[in-house]
């Protein structure tokens, strides 16, 4: 039996290290394979030097892509 996810809407996002992000880029394909719609595009943050030390751009980067997210996944209520 195959799940249902038509109709489904996501987001990916990653930080990485040294792997250059590849499995952000899996995991967009994986999404979209089962029919989700992806809102925003996938995003990569490189961690410089461990201990999650993010540039302040790319945190503001990541905040940007999940409020998209949150309000691409908003249902009109009438």
């Amino acid at each position: 039996q195959k799940l249902q996810f038509t109709g489904t809407k996501g987001a990916v996002f990653g930080v990485y290290q040294w792997d250059g992000g590849w499995h952000v880029d899996r995991m967009a394909q994986i999404l979209m394979s089962l029919d989700i719609e992806l809102v925003v595009p996938p995003l990569a943050i490189v961690d410089h030097g461990g201990e999650m030390r993010i540039h302040p751009q790319d945190l503001q980067r990541g905040q940007d892509l999940g409020e998209a997210a949150a309000m691409a996944s908003l249902v009109p209520r009438y």
